[in-house]
């Protein structure tokens, strides 16, 4: 008897949410302490969308993150599949959305996520060095992307705003080296 694998098998349990009214300074801690690339927006148990690491740094250089809500920024709506979605039903949508990972739902609500390390991981069918290469930024993207710019180690001092590759924790902020003693 053979099985399909599904979503509920190859997904991560935990996945990060936050709900429209947190602000983006305590959504930006939690996506540093977690060290995570994207973040879930939920209104009471459903998903409206999701931030990205480049969202938040782009919200955090554009405005106040102190005052500013997860809510205005919100703008892409998550890519959902059930926790019985077969494993090529959860490729084909990394594959049409162009997304770097994929929320998995039963009839309650998210109950995961799945990652493109987790789909590499569980299939022996996808060739790792295509599919990393078709989400890859394109020249133009390159060329206006300021983690590509900066180094894909910089984030954003709490402090000073600025761009640093040494950020160090100091009473739960990320600070950079000039903030540090402040």
């Amino acid at each position: 008897m053979q099985t399909t694998t599904t979503a509920r098998d190859i997904m991560r349990h935990e996945f990060i949410g936050v709900s429209e009214s947190d602000t983006l300074a305590d959504a930006a801690s939690l996506l540093t302490e977690e060290e995570s690339d994207s973040i879930i927006v939920l209104r009471g148990n459903d998903p409206v969308g999701r931030l990205t690491v480049h969202d938040m740094l782009e919200a955090l250089l554009e405005g106040d993150p102190v005052t500013r809500t997860v809510g205005t920024l919100v703008r892409e709506n998550p890519v959902i599949v059930t926790a019985d979605a077969a494993l090529s039903a959860v490729r084909e949508r990394f594959f049409t959305d162009d997304t770097s990972s994929v929320l998995v739902v039963n009839g309650n609500g998210p109950i995961g996520v799945v990652t493109e390390r987790d789909l590499l991981l569980a299939t022996g069918e996808i060739d790792a060095d295509e599919f990393l290469s078709e989400h890859q930024p394109t020249e133009r993207e390159q060329s206006t992307d300021a983690q590509d710019e900066f180094g894909a180690h910089h984030s954003v001092c709490e402090v000073c705003g600025s761009l640093s590759a040494a950020l160090g924790r100091v009473n739960g902020q990320m600070r950079c080296p000039d903030c540090i003693e402040v």
